[in-house]
């Protein structure tokens, strides 16, 4: 399956009638080899590629809709603007990686009528320390307020 390396999520790759995506944490190793880079951006190209130890080039491709089972990985960068040149990201700066996975709404555990697992998709993940909205569950059966 050909998957794509992004520098954000374009609204390309979502289809006219809509898809759900799962967008959660991935850790660089993650990435696949083969992954194809969509990163347009040249220093978010460097950068991305000292994080993963290997070249990810400057590419300015169009990344096709995604279906129901489609992967993608995301290197999404937070912070000032980066400046012409860089090869460190800037004090304050972080850029994290993410899969991305279309998904059916049938995919989704409280939609199948599973709803002890609608509490599951929210809560930390421990790989990263850090507290992590997975998705929010659109599930029609009740109501949450978080």
């Amino acid at each position: 399956m050909v998957s794509f390396l992004l520098n954000a999520i374009p609204g390309a790759i979502v289809a006219p009638e809509g898809i759900i995506l799962e967008i959660v944490p991935a850790k660089p190793e993650w990435i696949p080899m083969d992954v194809i880079s969509s990163i347009g951006h040249k220093e978010t190209a460097v950068i991305v590629s000292k994080m993963l130890g290997r070249e990810v080039p400057l590419s300015r491709i169009s990344t096709p809709v995604m279906k129901p089972g489609d992967v993608n990985w995301a290197a999404l960068y937070q912070g000032p603007r980066l400046p012409e040149g860089a090869t460190e990201l800037p004090e304050g700066a972080t850029l994290r990686f993410y899969r991305v996975a279309a998904m059916r709404g049938t995919d989704w555990p409280c939609i199948r009528g599973n709803h002890a697992n609608c509490a599951g998709i929210h809560g930390t993940v421990s790989e990263f320390g850090t507290t992590a909205d997975v998705f929010t569950c659109p599930c029609p059966h009740h109501d949450r307020k978080e």
